[in-house]
């Protein structure tokens, strides 16, 4: 293989967030924590196919004091239907499925009780959640983790453009942060940006562009350009800049440990700018800040060429893995073939001051 290039570029975009108080603007109605009773019952919404929200029904347990990630309550649930019938429980991209009770919104959904069957859940309140929105986007904070004896229902990772050798490198690498990337392909709506609305799935990813990588979840909260999502962390990296998409629901696959759902990372349509112990946030029709790549690769062995663009977060400890795993896929999509052989390695990196002169190297290996 020769004539291999790969290109660096950051652009940056400032977002500025002036948020003057939800209770002023929202026009949803809100259930404190201080009026939950056991006994209480509603409703939770999500999708399990497509982009079509259905609802399963939420009875109220009790309430856990100082359970939450941020020191906060939790309400313990029980969740029954023939939607959780058929799910065989909470499923993990599930989490941040909006939960009403006499037509206010309680919170997310967003932990489980082990050894449940997926019928016991904690919800995050909404007024928890709603502090994502007053937080500093320019200050970085400790992001605490939930109590041990909880578990964070989790997100899904799914990976779309990766060819079989892509994914098993992938699958290797991402294990450092123990994530596991699962495969799934795109739709004709993928095409087509969407709002937002409570109850719909949403990605947070971390590529974007001919290789599409991140993490579904359900939508808690939408007013304006700003919502809600997860009702827990992502990965508790408090002030981020993750790629927002939409997401469309294949299925929900069955699991002898927890069932999840199988969904795409569709079109891109906004920015998450907050990951903490509540849930994400984040703002629609915004862009955050990315590195962008380009990787060029052929095979002089058969000529076949191979072209990649991608774009990803700009994110000390993850980048170096999201690159690598993005350029071994654009060669094994090149390569027909396994086992040793040559390269002529040539990389650019471009200063994100683009006054600043790239760097190129050249090497064989």
């Amino acid at each position: 293989m020769s004539g291999f290039r790969i290109k660096y570029k950051v652009l940056a975009i400032s977002v500025c967030l002036v948020f003057a108080g939800w209770a002023a603007v929202s026009a949803e109605e809100f259930l404190p924590v201080s009026e939950v009773r056991e006994g209480m019952h509603g409703y939770a919404k999500t999708v399990v196919h497509g982009t079509q929200i259905e609802t399963f029904d939420v009875d109220v347990l009790g309430v856990m004091k100082q359970k939450g990630a941020t020191g906060g309550d939790l309400i313990l649930v029980k969740v029954s239907g023939d939607l959780i019938d058929k799910t065989e429980g909470i499923a993990q991209g599930m989490s941040g499925s909006p939960v009403y009770i006499n037509g206010k919104l309680l919170g997310a959904i967003a932990y489980g009780f082990p050894q449940s069957g997926g019928r016991i859940g904690m919800v995050t309140p909404i007024s928890d959640m709603l502090e994502l929105w007053l937080t500093d986007n320019k200050k970085s904070a400790y992001i605490p983790r939930p109590s041990s004896d909880l578990i964070p229902i989790d997100t899904p990772l799914m990976a779309s453009g990766y060819s079989a050798g892509g994914m098993e490198y992938l699958s290797d690498k991402m294990q450092d942060f123990h994530m596991i990337p699962f495969s799934a392909v795109s739709v004709d709506q993928d095409t087509v940006a969407r709002p937002l609305e409570a109850g719909g799935a949403v990605a947070a990813s971390l590529v974007t562009g001919d290789l599409k990588l991140g993490a579904i979840g359900t939508v808690t909260y939408v007013d304006g350009n700003q919502m809600l999502a997860f009702g827990h962390p992502f990965m508790s990296r408090g002030n981020t800049g993750y790629f927002m998409h939409n997401s469309y629901i294949f299925t929900v696959i069955p699991s002898k440990n927890i069932p999840f759902k199988l969904g795409s990372v569709g079109a891109e349509i906004g920015t998450v700018n907050q990951d903490r112990g509540a849930g994400i946030g984040g703002i629609s029709g915004t862009s955050p800040e990315f590195v962008a790549l380009h990787a060029f690769v052929k095979d002089k062995d058969t000529g076949v060429e191979k072209d990649l663009n991608v774009r990803m977060i700009q994110n000390e400890s993850l980048l170096p893995t999201l690159s690598a795993t993005s350029v071994y896929n654009a060669i094994s999509t090149a390569m027909d073939r396994r086992g040793q052989g040559t390269v002529k390695f040539t990389y650019t990196l471009h200063p994100k001051d683009m006054k600043q002169k790239p760097f190129t190297r050249t090497n064989m290996y």
